[in-house]
């Protein structure tokens, strides 16, 4: 309930304007990853997108590390639904490596990380609202 909190007081203090230019961008959204509303950590930058891919609804990620050096980004796969419930899974740590300066971008062509079946949280995607993260970790590669 905490966290459902924390995300419903995120988006209440987002700017109107930045939530607008948001989803100007090709369709992709922030994941929010402050409560600020923004989506930037730890020099890594997170967006979200829905596409159907060969019938399937699903949820194509992006990152861009903005830092120096290459690091690998680290999560839990969550989601809102409709009503703004709170949908997540924490039995599976995903993962992703993003080089210095690079954007990694998840598409309907490859099977990893970056795409998630919204069918994962949802039986009906139309339920799906947003997808979200939870304990979005920024490591330096070594």
């Amino acid at each position: 309930m905490r966290k459902l909190l924390f995300i419903a007081v995120a988006l209440l203090l987002t700017p109107t304007s930045e939530l607008f230019a948001q989803s100007q961008n090709d369709g992709w959204e922030h994941v929010f990853l402050l409560v600020s509303g923004h989506n930037e950590l730890d020099g890594v930058k997170a967006w979200f997108k829905k596409e159907n891919c060969d019938g399937e609804a699903v949820i194509l990620l992006k990152f861009t590390n903005t830092n120096a050096n290459a690091v690998t980004v680290s999560w839990y796969n969550a989601a809102f639904s409709q009503d703004l419930k709170w949908t997540m899974h924490e039995e599976v740590t995903h993962s992703t490596v993003v080089g210095a300066g690079e954007t990694v971008t998840g598409s309907c062509i490859t099977s990893d990380e970056l795409f998630v079946p919204i069918s994962n949280f949802y039986d009906d995607p139309s339920q799906f609202k947003r997808f979200s993260t939870n304990n979005l970790i920024v490591q330096p590669l070594r």
